[in-house]
């Protein structure tokens, strides 16, 4: 497993400055990639979606013209999801092309849809998980519901009431006071600001869409010098994922934007657009496929959310919004006992839990005499296996040092590398690796893959978009990643 570190270092009298920048944590996520070396090797073990099929078949037999019909297992013959985890088994999926199935929080919640099946996914009319239009001043101010697995809208603010900030992870804030607009919901990136010192949500998730997270609710507008009242926040696109061991076609519509901000002069940010993940043996059709973030005519608009296709035969040819991940099918759920690798202290100064990716603002200012001590903890890696530490400068050469040996315990575990600081902006990548005999039955992914064995683990990260992932090399010839950690 890997993990990196940026740092500045300056010089200060005797002592050198270090800055550290980015600590990168992974964020739980797992795909299959193919080895380009045995394509038959993929083929001869087919993805299974692990659904029972206790659900039976999804299928909508309506005579006439487009119909609205709202998603809700409760209402189902035998009633679905009783558990409320939100994982669905069905046999297979129609959706006619005169469907349009809503899939709404306001029914299914937050929690994500995972829709599991063991035959073909037709649809050929709309899955819609777009989250609802903010308010306008003169509309109830009730904050905009995201799609299953999304977010709420901030409610806008009036003279007596401030704005409400969106919900989510990248809940876009609300408006500045003095009739500022509501920021937008982030997600694949941050959201954009509205008026006054509002500001856009954070962006968050991975490629691997796992977790499975929705959109974030946009930021209500302030309504303080406004007689109306300011707008309301959009809802965030839902998540959804929809996985079978056959083919999915889609020739209608998978739909996950975030839902546009309502109001005028101090309108609503737009919420963010959601997830969806498909993954299939073969995925083919023309339909179109959007997660777009929503729209805000006067405030932030919401970034645009996540698509991941997954499939060993790609057909599909329709439309995509954003541009989508490809890849080779993955397992549907992360596998428990995944390895973590990170840095806990440098030079005696700790390194932050959840460090902000911005070389501009410094996480940590450490004054020392070089050389350091950079400690690093484990998790579920065997003791006794070094990690590597390569230290990346601007300035200097590249370092390569090697830890000492992990001591403690399979779950837990420390080890320490002696870093000579160069001047200069510099970062710092971990990496380690083993063969499968030192982790014996103590990783939980080997049961994923009884068919297929694991030969060995690595861990890296620091790369792209500094998501930490952990490979594990088949014996088939394919790679499990999984971008993993707290």
């Amino acid at each position: 497993m890997s993990g990196s570190l940026w740092f500045r270092v300056d010089q200060d009298g005797r002592n050198h400055t270090l800055s550290c920048l980015r600590w990168l944590t992974p964020t739980l996520a797992v795909s299959f990639l193919l080895n380009c070396g045995l394509p038959e090797a993929a083929h001869a073990q087919p993805f299974s979606s692990g659904s029972t099929g206790v659900d039976g078949p999804l299928e909508y037999n309506l005579p006439g013209p487009i119909q609205d019909i709202v998603f809700d297992p409760s209402t189902f013959p035998t009633p679905l999801d009783q558990d409320g985890d939100g994982v669905y088994h069905f046999t297979t999926i129609h959706i006619p092309a005169n469907v349009h199935l809503i899939l709404s929080a306001e029914i299914l919640g937050t929690t994500p849809v995972v829709w599991l099946a063991q035959g073909d996914v037709m649809i050929e009319g709309i899955i819609d998980l777009t989250g609802a239009n903010g308010h306008g001043p003169s509309d109830p101010r009730l904050p905009a519901k995201g799609g299953a697995g999304g977010y709420d809208g901030g409610v806008g603010g009036t003279a007596l009431e401030i704005p409400l900030a969106g919900s989510g992870p990248g809940g876009g804030s609300g408006g500045g006071i003095g009739s500022g607009s509501g920021a937008g919901a982030g997600h694949f990136q941050v959201g954009a600001a509205g008026g006054g010192t509002s500001f856009g949500g954070i962006a968050y998730g991975n490629t691997h869409c796992l977790p499975l997270v929705g959109g974030s609710g946009g930021g209500g507008g302030d309504g303080s010098v406004i007689p109306a009242g300011g707008g309301g926040g959009g809802g965030g696109g839902g998540a959804i994922l929809i996985a079978t061991s056959n083919d999915t076609a889609i020739n209608g519509s998978i739909l996950a934007s975030g839902g546009p901000g309502g109001g005028s002069t101090a309108g609503g940010g737009g919420g963010s657009g959601g997830t969806i993940r498909l993954t299939a043996n073969r995925v083919l059709g023309n339909g179109t496929v959007n997660a777009a973030g929503g729209s805000a005519p006067f405030g932030g608009v919401g970034s645009v959310g996540r698509i991941r296709i997954e499939s060993f035969i790609d057909e599909f040819n329709g439309t995509v919004s954003p541009l989508p991940i490809r890849s080779s099918p993955g397992v549907v759920f992360p596998p428990s006992n995944y390895p973590i690798l990170k840095a806990t202290t440098i030079g005696g100064t700790g390194v932050p839990e959840s460090p902000q990716d911005d070389p501009s603002s410094p996480d940590v200012i450490l004054n020392a005499e070089s050389p350091v001590t950079l400690n690093l903890e484990a998790m579920n890696i065997p003791v006794g296996t070094t990690v590597r530490v390569r230290v990346v400068s601007e300035e200097s050469p590249q370092q390569i040092i090697t830890s000492s040996g992990l001591a403690g315990s399979f779950l837990s575990s420390t080890a320490q590398a002696t870093i000579n600081l160069p001047l200069g902006l510099s970062r710092i990548y971990l990496y380690a690796s083993w063969d499968l005999s030192k982790s014996g039955e103590e990783s939980g992914f080997l049961k994923e893959f009884p068919d297929d064995p694991i030969e060995r683990i690595e861990t890296e990260a620091g790369e792209g978009a500094g998501e930490t992932v952990t490979r594990y090399r088949l014996k088939s010839g394919r790679t499990v990643e999984v971008p993993g950690g707290e």
